[in-house]
């Protein structure tokens, strides 16, 4: 295969750079749908958003408060300028809280249904060593 000339390289960087500037203004042309979407999957999710209007643009904040000391604080910031990537794993966060919310659901079905077929005496136990339990 023949080395590609200096030319020849500087015509495919201009291609790629365009290829790259069309792909991203296909996304900005996206971005409105897409901050209505994380806007609305963000309350099932446990994260709070609060959107700010500027002259270029909204800014959309979301914010979600753990307390369990396990690292899930979750506070981001998107405009319409937001790389895809930065979009992308925001909307995964949102999916993971959703779906942490969604087990922590069906396990407390679980735990309900477990502690009403418990007798007295069994219960009366797991209250007692509850403690030790964790």
């Amino acid at each position: 295969m023949p080395r590609e000339t200096k030319e020849q390289k500087q015509l495919r960087w201009a291609a790629e750079e365009h290829a790259a500037l069309v792909a991203k203004q296909n996304f900005k042309m996206t971005m409105p749908a897409k901050l209505a979407e994380l806007r609305k999957l963000a309350p099932d999710a446990g994260v709070n958003v609060r959107i700010d209007l500027t002259e270029t643009g909204p800014i959309v904040e979301f914010t979600r408060w753990n307390h369990d000391n396990r690292g899930n604080d979750f506070e981001e910031t998107i405009t319409y300028d937001t790389e895809q990537w930065e979009v992308e794993s925001i909307e995964r966060r949102l999916h993971e809280f959703r779906e942490e919310i969604n087990s922590r659901i069906r396990r407390r079905g679980v735990a309900e249904d477990t502690w009403a077929r418990l007798t007295a005496e069994e219960k009366a136990a797991v209250k007692e060593f509850i403690i030790h339990l964790m």
